[in-house]
């Protein structure tokens, strides 16, 4: 299956229409799974997890340490005991994965299992798979192939030690702990995400038709189909930048001001109003947590995506139709489409 062609159909009527097309008809068939989590004492805890980085994938974190999750400190109780939490949530096109503070994972919706064992430090969903980085740095990716061979699976760095990674279609993109990226998957898609430059990155995220990513200094790179979508590599060339995040044609970024640029097409490029500590990205919508913990959204809203509930949240992400977050008392809190059951946790609370 040629990608590129099946890709830009729905992508040309979204910039023609502002609608979002239906692609609710080929999504995954199977049921809930829930994620049966292996964490570091051996058990098998049932655990919920969440890139956003559009990751989408997009992580979307505010933590002191800059990357894309809630500070990944596990509290202890009075006792000296651990006490573990959520801190990351990603979400995938139709399935939702969640990360502890001790590094334990657990997806719903319509994906398998992660069925990896040892603690992880990042996780990304994505279209029928998804990639985490382990406590010791080794990557590892779960899930199906694309069917035209594009290796988003088995196409990922067998060696090396990484610090995060993005997933969304069928490409992904990690940084490793030498502040090179890397990317694999897309071979046949015609949009050279895969092309990663080089240089010195703190943070990376990929979209459908493009990859951006933070420099050593703050500065922001682009890469992938530059003709595609006005502006989809327009990127700020100002300012110092500490997270960044990418959906189906657009980008957002927080700037160290608390400031969020956007840049691409549709609604969801537009930049908001006011502080933000953390931003996440949807496949067409965006959405961004203030100051204050409270949430906003922006873009097309097909299935309720744009309309957040009240609360103090510190992490989240968003999929195809379906948002996730964590709020201030480690709960999982997800709305919008919940056909396969990606909106439905197992368990709120860790």
């Amino acid at each position: 299956m040629d990608l590129r062609a099946s890709v830009l159909p729905w992508l040309s009527l979204a910039l023609a229409t502002s609608c979002l097309p239906d692609l609710t008809e080929d999504k995954h068939d199977t049921g809930p799974a829930v994620e049966t989590d292996t964490d570091a004492d051996g058990d098998s805890d049932t655990d919920t997890d969440g890139d956003a980085d559009a990751d989408s994938d997009a992580d979307s974190d505010s933590d002191a340490d800059g990357d894309s999750d809630a500070d990944s400190d596990a509290d202890t109780d009075d006792t000296g005991n651990m006490v573990d939490s959520w801190v990351q949530i990603t979400a995938g096109r139709d399935y939702s994965c969640a990360r502890s503070a001790r590094g334990v994972a657990a997806c719903w919706g319509s994906t398998p299992t992660w069925p990896k064992t040892g603690a992880l430090s990042d996780l990304s969903a994505s279209n029928g798979y998804l990639c985490g980085v382990l406590d010791d740095g080794s990557l590892e990716c779960w899930g199906s192939d694309s069917s035209d061979g594009d290796l988003t699976v088995s196409g990922a760095p067998e060696s090396g030690t990484f610090t995060q990674v993005s997933t969304w279609w069928y490409s992904a993109c990690a940084v490793a702990t030498s502040s090179a990226v890397s990317c694999w998957g897309g071979e046949g898609n015609g949009f050279g995400q895969e092309a990663a430059p080089s240089g010195a990155f703190i943070r990376v995220a990929v979209g459908a038709v493009h990859a951006c990513g933070i420099e050593s200094g703050g500065a922001i790179a682009c890469w992938g189909d530059e003709d595609y979508g006005q502006g989809i590599l327009e990127h700020p060339d100002a300012g110092v930048f500490e997270q960044i995040v990418a959906g189906a044609a657009h980008t957002c970024a927080l700037r160290d001001d608390g400031a969020v640029l956007c840049w691409g097409v549709g609604p969801q490029a537009e930049s908001p109003e006011g502080s933000f500590e953390n931003v996440f990205a949807g496949w067409y919508f965006t959405c961004g947590i203030r100051t204050d913990g409270s949430l906003s959204c922006w873009g097309q809203d097909q299935s309720g995506e744009t309309t957040p509930p009240k609360g103090v949240f510190v992490a989240g992400d968003g999929g195809l139709e379906h948002v996730c977050a964590v709020n201030s008392g480690s709960e999982l809190v997800c709305w919008g489409d919940d056909s396969h059951g990606e909106s439905s946790p197992p368990i709120s609370k860790r």
